[in-house]
């Protein structure tokens, strides 16, 4: 469930990114058109932005984010119904690998996250061996990747506007060209 998830999650921010650079893209054209500002170097700026679009699109269709991740729902069903199904415990065992063999299996990411938000929820988690604890070194990995992930994300949105605001300055801005009769 943790990977599903962050798979989804992943993709809406990818798609929403893809659709904030080609908005910029279009912005900064219809701008640059309209003389109300000149923009220096709107050639490396605009070309920056395209490859950006280019390179999102590309990475976006070669992870197929939906697509793993309904994989990852499909394995927590049948790993459900094997659960909650009334055929013996050697027999799950011997089914539940061959769900195991079908399907690729979690990070160690994605492991520590659940482990993390199960205990933030309240949850105590148990495998063969007992309860699982939560060390510190876990949370502090997870931590350090949450705001690491964080801080990426509002930098890839927020960076183009800080390129465009230092490029277009007010001591760039003119006067819209005159009519011509």
């Amino acid at each position: 469930m943790t990977t599903e998830q962050r798979l989804r999650r992943t993709g809406y921010f990818v798609y929403t990114l893809l659709n904030w650079y080609a908005f910029l893209l279009i912005a900064v054209s219809i701008v640059n058109l309209s003389h109300l500002f000149i923009i220096p170097y709107v050639d490396l700026y605009s070309t920056l932005l395209s490859a950006g679009v280019f390179g999102l699109t590309l990475f976006a269709s070669g992870e197929k984010y939906s697509e793993r991740a309904d994989e990852f729902k499909a394995c927590y069903l049948e790993l459900q119904s094997l659960y909650q199904g009334a055929l013996p415990s050697e027999q799950k065992v011997l089914e539940y690998h061959q769900i195991l063999k079908r399907y690729h299996n979690q990070s160690d990411d994605d492991y520590d996250d659940m482990v993390f938000d199960s205990y933030l929820r309240g949850k105590r988690l148990t495998d063969a061996s007992g309860e699982i604890r939560l060390s510190k070194v876990t949370i502090s990995r997870v931590i350090f990747r949450r705001v690491y992930r964080y801080l990426l994300a509002v930098s890839l949105f927020v960076a183009p506007l800080a390129a465009l605001y230092i490029w277009v300055t007010p001591e760039t801005k003119v006067e819209r060209p005159a009519e011509s009769k």
